[in-house]
């Protein structure tokens, strides 16, 4: 019966965690997004540094990606790291990029289209993911994050703390019964 009650314990921290991870998955592709877009933006503003211009709307891909294209980026530069960020975002989407920008004034708007992959507000959308909000509102509305991610994983640790020092208390518990019989 004591072992039963042992073995218990890693079930409940199962029960507890499983819920968790689909969760953490959801929240992954956002972050990735948010990410890559700081990363793209990076790139954008060391092209402006060396070109004198940001890239036009039609070609910035690949000039970031080290292309010569009409007479832009002729030592072909590579402003992006070529392996670890992509033009697409973590749904299959293109990002958008618009220059001149509508949102960031003297700079360039980089968004995405987020989960749904529609924008109807040009990146304003509670699931768009974009480079002029610094609040990041879809983190709270389409993402289901709470309003302060530190303290949700904070209770998490908490969580699986408790479950693992239980763990332990048990099976010390049971072991001692045992020597006692």
């Amino acid at each position: 019966m004591n072992g039963a009650r042992y073995n218990l314990v890693p079930s409940l921290a199962l029960i507890f965690l499983l819920p968790v991870c689909p969760a953490y998955a959801r929240s992954s592709k956002p972050i990735k997004c948010m990410n890559e877009i700081r990363t793209l933006s990076l790139g954008m503003e060391s092209f402006k540094e060396s070109e004198g211009v940001f890239p036009p709307e039609k070609t910035w891909a690949e000039l970031l990606m080290g292309h010569n294209v009409n007479g832009l980026n002729k030592q072909r530069l590579t402003y992006i790291p070529p392996d670890t960020v992509d033009t697409i975002d973590p749904w299959g989407n293109k990002y958008i990029y618009r220059y001149p920008a509508q949102f960031n004034t003297n700079s360039f708007d980089l968004y995405s289209l987020g989960q749904d992959g529609i924008s109807e507000s040009g990146g304003n959308d509670e699931d768009d993911i974009n480079n002029w909000d610094p609040d990041h509102p879809w983190l709270y509305k389409a993402y289901g994050f709470a309003s302060n991610g530190k303290f949700v994983l904070k209770v998490l640790t908490i969580l699986i703390c408790l479950l693992l020092v239980a763990g332990a208390l048990l099976g010390f518990l049971s072991r001692r019964s045992k020597a006692r019989s």
